[in-house]
């Protein structure tokens, strides 16, 4: 299985998608204990044009010294100098990367220049918190000696020596002291250089004076930003809720279409006390990252940054994006509308309302409030009884909310000086017998007109409360088989006083959230019908109930169901299922009583032997099975959930967790014979061990790492193809792996700011026809040479990920009896893209698990030979394939043409994935599963269902079909990964796409 980093996802799916190189990081330098730091910094100073030699070379040629200067040590600070403050001096080296061009085309040297230098810088002060002044590169120098290529090497810069080069430095303290520096030079160098006898260079010798930038790694104004989307968030404590933020930069965000990312532009969501300052502190910060399904949406010159924030205890919060081009020294705060661009403003901020529960709301009725009673149930746990006329020891117990309101009508006046409210609704009861009558049970709706009096509310406040009474409520039953009479009564004008209270709570969307509550006085009377259950009961019994907009539930138990073990790979999707008993709830019916928002049950994994409730799980929403019917246990409800196995190998706990408020607390229940009962104990969750199919190793090189490419096969799902030069409708797929990579050398430089890796490997081929080529095969290797570029990567890091890209990639085959010409071409030197990326991750023996591809822009040349079956033929076509060393497990049917022997179970990736607007998937059914249920769904990252594409029957043979993006209601979804898993009986087998939005 395809090894998954779900956790890094969004920063490895940028590194993958995204043409930016990132060269470098944030400089930064401790305080020296006088408020400022010891100067030059020990960074890089680096810039994007090499230093030259020229002079002495055959004409149109050139030698390119690309590199910084880094490694500064000895430094030494003291007053003087010619710009009125310090003299600088120090060592350091420059790390050279030299390429020849022109008639030196394949020189290629890396060489360690050492330095010595001295800067004169100006006044700065000490403490302050930022500290600019002007510097001058006054003497720089550095020679090479004992060189195979030079018998000469030297380099001269600096004022001193006539070779002028000024600059200027910005010292800004971060929160945690250290300074953030941001300093250039612009040095006039001369390099002279003489060739050594028997190298490339024998013979050569010259002088080359020029002019190159070197800075530490640059910072940048915030021109612009903006917090982008949601506007306003509703939700219960705890939610997970993604915000987008919109930032530009002049020449850094407009230079793509998609996130041109920079380790000095830092971005944060945040959330604070409504009407405050984000600048002022008291604000709760969460560091975004680029969205790397960014691709322009209309504003082409803007940068997309992505954050999760989590919703805080109730309250009334505002939120907003701040950006820093200074590594966090600076912040630019960004509301809604004009972002930053006129000013933060807090009446423009995010605005977040996070109550206890969201189980009512209603919408404002237009003149700041709602009409009262809300259409939302008014429920409790303990439900109405008859008890008098019964047999002793005997109830009928009336469980059930008070719902459906209709014909609300409020006008002003009433016992409470406020509004007389009107309204029609009813009772929805579940009846069930106690005692002599254990086992009688009933459906039973009470149509009801009622009156309730509220107190003054002032309209159009955030927040109003008031007091509520209901003053009559009465509801008969008429035409029931078992009672002949069945009347309730409640309310004060019957002398059964039934008091309230209301809260409205008004959310950014303009509903209100409703929490409102009567302790109601009632009273029923009945009389049983002949010849039923009840014939000869008659009586009146009065009690007293709390019915709630928002009520909550005590969890009595719950427990882990089923599996109690899972064996699985990375991303994986495992349905659990858990039990859970709630009094009042699961006992309404033998089927699931689900009460959303309210009643929640949740599948997660954690650290094996740790405590669920300690934090640092992984947890999976479930929904009531809406198959579940007694099982055997009449008083639980089943609910089930999707769980995702974790990115990396390793023994977990799992367990189910049950809230009945919300999610504001939970009962954790394991596994054991009791559940809950005895309380959570890790010895009996559930125990998951996810074991990673690891499908290419490389050796450590001795340096922490591997060298690159590996040498394992790089597979995908489509053939390469000849089409161009062919008759119509006809095609010749090349089907096979690039592999046996050697002669891999790997050096510092490329395109990428990592390193070069130049190889020798082959494509193994599989020709075949089609069309009016049909029967045409063929197995032919083909010897390619290439290069690659990768990023930087961290040398001895357990996890090393980084871009890379097929910079060059050439291949040829001679003589061979069909093709005059078989010439591939791929690579970005060529003007055909093909960017990638790369995870390499340490294993206990310390080797490396390599998880890598390249999506290989392609161009094949061919001409058919003499007397074969592409005599006359030629062309050249253009197309892109997918390449991977870990292709996604998917099971192969033995033989795709005949269903019939089709044996095993087939998921094919999704084409094309990345995907836009759609993408289709296809499948096959093996002859043995032929006509039983078919289920192919579709799950968010954090396990979610979002669509179920077939739930059927289907004969064996294959099939496809297509998602469009969007979730069960039709609404679209956000771009990010989301998942597919095809249900046959007892198997599954899953996959994963993206999708770019």
């Amino acid at each position: 299985m395809k090894r998954m980093l779900i956790l890094l996802a969004a920063i490895a799916i940028f590194a993958i998608i995204s043409p930016v190189i990132v060269l470098g990081e944030c400089c930064t330098a401790n305080d020296n204990g006088s408020g400022t730091i010891d100067y030059p910094p020990d960074c890089p100073f680096d810039g994007a044009l090499p230093m030259m030699i020229i002079d002495g070379l055959p004409p149109g040629s050139t030698m390119e010294l690309s590199g910084p200067i880094q490694n500064f040590y000895n430094v030494q600070n003291f007053p003087g100098g010619t710009l009125g403050g310090e003299i600088c001096t120090f060592n350091a080296e420059i790390e050279w990367d030299l390429v020849g061009t022109g008639d030196l085309i394949g020189y290629h040297r890396n060489i360690t220049l050492p330095l010595e230098g001295e800067i004169h810088i100006g006044p700065r002060n000490p403490g302050d918190p930022v500290q600019s002044f002007d510097q001058d590169m006054f003497r720089l120098s550095g020679q090479l000696f004992g060189d195979p290529d030079f018998d000469q090497l030297f380099l001269i810069a600096g004022t001193d020596y006539g070779l002028p080069g000024p600059g200027h430095a910005t010292l800004t303290q971060l929160p945690s002291g250290d300074f953030a520096i941001d300093s250039f030079f612009d040095i006039t160098y001369r390099i002279d250089f003489a060739g050594a006898p028997g190298s490339p260079l024998d013979g050569l010798s010259g002088s080359t004076t020029h002019s190159v930038r070197r800075q530490t790694e640059q910072t940048f104004n915030i021109d612009w930003c903006r917090l982008q989307w949601p506007r306003t968030i509703e939700e219960l404590p705890g939610a997970i809720v993604t915000t987008y933020g919109h930032l530009y930069i002049g020449g850094l965000t407009d230079q793509t279409t998609g996130t041109d990312p920079h380790p000095n532009v830092l971005a944060q969501a945040g959330y604070g006390p409504n009407g405050s300052d984000p600048a002022g502190g008291g604000w709760t910060w969460i560091d975004a990252v680029p969205n790397p399904f960014w691709n322009d949406s209309g504003e082409p010159n803007n940068d997309e940054y992505m954050a999760d924030l989590i919703t805080p205890g109730p309250g009334a919060y505002d939120f907003c994006y701040r950006f820093s081009g200074n590594c966090g020294g600076f912040w630019t705060y960004g509301d809604l509308d004009n972002g930053s661009g006129d000013g933060y403003q807090p009446e423009n901020a995010g605005q977040m309302t996070v109550i206890s529960n969201l189980c009512c709301q209603a919408p404002d009725n237009g003149a700041g409030t709602v009409d009262f009673p809300p259409d939302c149930p008014f429920d409790g746990p303990d439900p109405m009884l008859i008890i008098n006329g019964l047999p002793a020891g005997a109830t009928l117990e009336f469980d059930g909310p008070f719902e459906n309101f209709i014909n609300v009508v409020n006008t002003p006046g009433g016992a409470l000086g406020g509004e007389i409210c009107t309204f029609n609704a009813e009772f929805s009861w579940a009846v069930s017998g106690t005692g002599a009558l254990a086992g009688y049970t009933r459906l039973i709706y009470m149509p009801l007109e009622g009156e309730i009096h509220i107190g003054p509310r002032t309209l159009g406040d955030p927040l109003q409360a008031f007091p509520a009474r209901i003053e009559s409520l009465t509801g008969d039953l008429f035409g029931d088989p078992d009672f002949c009479t069945l009347g309730v009564r409640a309310g004060n004008s019957f002398g059964l006083p039934s008091p309230g209270y209301v809260t409205l709570t008004e959310l950014p969307s303009g509903d209100f959230a409703v929490d409102s509550f009567f302790d109601i006085t009632y009273e029923i009377d009945f009389e049983g019908c002949p010849g039923s259950p009840l014939d000869d009961y008659a009586g009146l019994t009065t009690g007293t109930v709390r019915r709630f907009t928002c009520n909550t539930y005590d969890v009595a138990w719950g427990k882990l169901q089923w599996p109690l073990t899972i064996d699985g790979s990375p991303g994986e999707i495992e349905t659990v299922y858990g039990h859970v008993f709630i009094d009042g709830v699961t006992t309404r019916s033998t089927g699931t009583d689900p009460i959303p928002g309210i009643v929640r049950a949740q599948v997660g994994y954690g650290a094996d032997g740790s405590d669920p409730s300690a934090g640092g799980w992984t947890w999976f929403e479930g929904e009531a099975n809406p198959g579940w019917n007694d099982g055997g246990e009449p008083n639980n409800d089943e609910y089930q959930a999707e769980l995702i196995l974790p990115p990396l190998p390793g023994d977990y706990d799992f367990c189910y967790r049950y809230s009945g408020d919300g999610g504001l607390t939970w009962l954790y229940a394991d596994d054991g014979g009791g559940g809950s009962a005895d309380g959570y104990q890790p010895e009996n969750a559930g125990q998951m061990t996810v074991q990673e199919e690891i499908c290419c190793i490389a050796p450590d090189n001795g340096a922490g790492t591997i060298d690159f490419p590996p040498d394992c096969p790089y597979l995908g799902p489509d053939p390469m193809m000849i089409i161009s030069g062919l008759p119509a409708g006809t095609t010749i797929e090349l089907a096979g792996p690039m592999e046996n990579f050697f002669n891999v050398v790997n050096i510092p430089g490329g395109t990428l700011g990592g390193e070069i890796c130049t190889f020798n490997a082959q494509l193994t081929w599989d020709l075949t026809g089609t069309g009016s080529l049909a029967g045409f095969t063929r197995h032919i290797i083909m010897p390619v040479e290439g290069e690659i570029h990768i990023g930087p990567r961290t040398s001895g890091d357990p996890v090393q990920l980084f871009p890379a890209d097929l910079f060059r990639l050439t291949g040829q085959v001679f003589g061979d009896p069909d093709f005059d010409l078989l010439q591939l071409t791929a690579g970005t030197d060529y003007g055909l893209p093909s960017p990638g990326h790369t995870t390499l991750s340490r294993l206990d023996d310390g080797n490396f698990a390599v998880d890598s591809f390249f999506d290989i822009t392609y161009q094949i040349d061919f001409a058919g030979a003499p007397g074969s079956m592409l005599d006359g033929l030629s062309g050249s076509t253009i197309g892109t394939v997918f390449r991977e060393t870990c292709p996604a497990a998917t099971e192969v049917p033995d033989t795709p043409a005949d269903s019939e022997i089709i044996t095993k179970l087939f998921l094919a990736p999704n084409r094309p994935n990345p995907f836009g607007q759609s993408t289709r998937i296809e499948y096959a059914i093996p002859a043995d599963a032929s006509g039983g249920l078919v289920s192919l769904r579709v799950y968010d990252a954090g396990g979610r269902l979002i669509r179920t594409l077939v739930d059927t029957p289907q004969p064996a043979g294959f099939h496809n079909t297509s998602w469009d993006g969007r979730d069960r209601s039709g609404k679209p979804v956000g771009g990010g990964i989301y998942f597919y898993q095809l249900t046959v009986g007892n198997k599954k087998l899953s996959g994963r796409m993206v999708m770019l939005k």
